[in-house]
């Protein structure tokens, strides 16, 4: 909605005063969690079985509740994918974060498919702990190209869960808080911020109004599972204390499939999720948000949200005014200063409602510059209010209820 076309002109934001309050000289870890050990619980290898599709042929220790890990492992779409891949999943049975390498060996007549195909993985109490498995699994399953693992393979994959589990020495040091946006895997938030250009704010206003979002690619999986866990981060703020419920990371989810997680989509109230296959797109009841990435070079992005997100979803011009600042510092090399704007927009947004909500002013248009918003975020704003029921009037601008 075009406020100014209605005859409502006021002052607009100085988004360049968001880039001034930023500090280059390290990122901003405004997301701490506590209580993780970097352990590896659980070390697997499936692969595919041409009479039962994917299997478990290898775990330890056994004790581990695998079930329905072959699923994930195995995403749909990978049986043509030829290059590594990585997949991160979230797995309800074990209630641990999984991590598994792909790769696809062709091996000719050996096998009836004409090819080998295998995922070697962890599973963590933390996704943010998989970085450093990844050399070693790489390099496993690259190496592996026969049907069956060696006794040789078998004794490799516990030999690293011996040094990398809970007995391990690295388990043992103390971890009293962990930075999710330190362990960032490298080149997260460009791919996001690349993948998305300016729908990156439609996809913000989502995480922060705390929708079920589900993003649809073809493989590789490993765009996917970093593009959700950069997106998880976009409401990050340093706001500890409010006057409503506190506004907190959303709770990403990675790979998803028809066949394991339609009950988990239902029941979950807000998520940041990734699948490979496209059926869900008609599956509406399974999200809020519905985000298909195009499979070519050129980042089509396609949004899909209920009819009650159409004023606050799609694109404005204030998105395209952001998008060219974070634009600028990525052209300059400073790849962080997109969740470094975005953590700074949340603490505006939020410290100023909570004042706001203190000294009873109400919500107005000519509250949004102390917000760091401009006049075409008015309609965000309310949502926003209403959704986590803030304690604060609203003043809508003149003919906003005859236009709207």
């Amino acid at each position: 909605r075009n406020l100014s076309a209605l005859g409502m002109s006021r002052k607009s934001v100085q988004l360049d005063e968001l880039e001034d309050d930023v500090d280059f000289s390290e990122t901003d870890n405004t997301d701490f969690v506590v209580g993780f050990s970097p352990a590896v619980c659980c070390v697997f290898s499936v692969v595919f079985d041409e009479q039962f599709g994917p299997k478990v042929e290898w775990q330890y220790p056994k004790n581990v509740d695998l079930t329905d890990v072959e699923y994930y492992a195995m995403a749909s779409g990978l049986h043509s994918f030829d290059s590594l891949d990585h997949i991160y999943f979230d797995h309800g049975p074990s209630q641990l974060f999984g991590f598994g390498v792909f790769k696809r060996h062709l091996v000719g007549a050996k096998v009836t498919r004409g090819a080998v195909m295998r995922t070697v993985g962890v599973l963590c109490t933390h996704y943010a702990f998989f970085e450093q498995h990844k050399p070693f699994l790489e390099n496993f399953v690259s190496s592996t190209t026969e049907m069956n693992l060696s006794q040789a393979d078998c004794q490799k994959l516990q030999d690293f869960y011996t040094e990398n589990g809970p007995d391990s020495a690295q388990a043992l040091v103390p971890s009293p808080s962990l930075s999710l946006t330190s362990h960032l895997p490298p080149g997260s938030v460009s791919l996001l911020f690349q993948t998305f250009g300016p729908h990156i704010f439609s996809l913000w206003r989502s995480v922060m109004m705390r929708k079920k979002i589900l993003i649809c690619a073809p493989p590789p999986v490993k765009k996917l599972s970093l593009i959700v866990y950069a997106a998880s981060l976009l409401s990050n703020n340093q706001v500890s204390s409010v006057r409503w419920q506190t506004v907190s990371q959303t709770n990403p989810i990675f790979y998803v499939n028809v066949a394991t997680d339609t009950n988990r989509l239902q029941e979950e109230e807000r998520f940041v999720a990734c699948t490979t296959e496209e059926i869900f797109e008609g599956k509406s009841h399974f999200y809020d948000i519905f985000v298909s990435l195009s499979p070519s070079q050129s980042n089509e992005v396609r949004i899909l949200g209920q009819d009650n997100f159409k004023d606050w979803l799609p694109l404005s011009n204030a998105d395209w005014k952001r998008y060219q600042v974070i634009k600028k510092q990525f052209q300059a090399g400073k790849e962080q200063f997109l969740l470094s704007y975005i953590s700074n927009l949340n603490n505006k947004i939020l410290h100023g409602l909570s004042s706001a909500s203190k000294s009873h002013t109400p919500i107005s248009l000519d509250l949004l510059p102390e917000l760091g918003l401009e006049e075409e975020d008015f309609s965000f704003i309310l949502g926003f209010a209403n959704e986590y029921n803030l304690p604060i009037e609203i003043e809508y601008p003149t003919c906003w209820k005859c236009c709207s």
